[in-house]
């Protein structure tokens, strides 16, 4: 008896149709025009947000929580390339915000004819000494522009 039911079994084995592997397709999203329709927003708010004088970083999250997408652009950011390459560009580092936040400080220095020493760049621009090279550099170069075209005497003022 033992003999035939290793026989039947190895049968079995040989004769049964192998399980099909389906796939779950999820048709219910429309991911190209959710992207295309996510891109427009962020686009939208990064316009918005650069418009604003005294503005926040334009971080990717920032872009995407005023555009209500952050959820989605975190846990599906692999299926909207649009929204990527936008969110990509829109984006500012903290080196580009820090260098907006000098080119800011100068202006309203220049509109209020005060000279525009470093440590008065620093301070009002409201960065810490202890930045990056290259914003340092720059707040010389504007400190050094200023200079050059300013008719505001740095030794009569501040």
């Amino acid at each position: 008896m033992q003999g035939c039911t290793g026989r039947i079994r190895e049968w079995l084995q040989d004769n049964t149709p192998r399980q099909k592997v389906h796939l779950a397709v999820n048709k219910r999203v429309d991911w190209l025009s959710r992207d295309r329709s996510l891109a427009r927003k962020i686009i939208r708010q990064s316009l918005k947000l650069r418009k604003k004088e005294n503005r926040p970083r334009c971080s990717v999250k920032l872009l995407a929580q005023r555009a209500g997408c952050l959820s989605m652009v975190e846990k599906h950011l692999e299926k909207l390339p649009v929204t990527q390459r936008v969110l990509k560009k829109h984006s500012e580092s903290i080196v580009e915000y820090q260098c907006h936040r000098v080119d800011w400080a100068v202006s309203r220095m220049r509109f209020a004819q005060e000279p525009a020493l470093s440590w008065k760049i620093y301070r009002r621009a409201n960065i810490r000494a202890d930045v990056s090279q290259e914003v340092r550099d720059y707040i010389k170069e504007k400190a050094d522009e200023f200079a050059k075209t300013s008719t505001v005497s740095p030794l009569t003022q501040g």
